[in-house]
């Protein structure tokens, strides 16, 4: 290992970084039903564009940076030190939300689902745990 990355590296980094964007485009089919229908599928277009011009601009600052690393480094070299920091907490706390959001939607959808299949009745949180317990143990695993 170099100790530098390439532009592949960054772009993959980049791309993999902006996984809430996932979340909005996997809401396509409830968009195309509640939405204008033909014109949502515009939104991936929209998506792709924002996403090329940040990795532009992150290869094109990765020069500029002596010790590349997550995003919130770049926010620190280019707006200072408080800056970064914030965006590290920012970061943390919508992932974290965005976690315990689908963990619940995952738990209360399993309920729904093995209930209508005459499950018996558990509540949805006791799914959501052991989802979570369940990934914790793929985690553990390196899965």
């Amino acid at each position: 290992m170099t100790g530098r990355l390439g532009v592949g590296s960054i772009v993959f980094m980049v791309v993999a970084a902006a996984s809430p964007l996932t979340v909005i485009g996997g809401a396509a089919p409830l968009g195309i039903l509640l939405g204008n229908g033909a014109g949502y599928p515009s939104m991936y277009a929209i998506a792709a564009v924002i996403l090329l011009l940040f990795s532009v601009g992150l290869g094109a600052m990765s020069r500029v940076v002596p010790r590349p690393g997550a995003f919130f480094t770049y926010v620190g070299y280019g707006l200072g030190r408080k800056n970064g920091l914030g965006a590290a907490y920012l970061a943390l706390l919508t992932y974290t939300t965005v976690q315990v959001g689908v963990y619940g939607y995952l738990g209360f959808s399993l309920n729904l689902a093995l209930t209508n299949l005459g499950a018996p009745e558990i509540p949805w949180w006791a799914y959501t745990l052991a989802m979570i317990a369940f990934v914790g143990l793929l985690g553990y695993r390196h899965i």
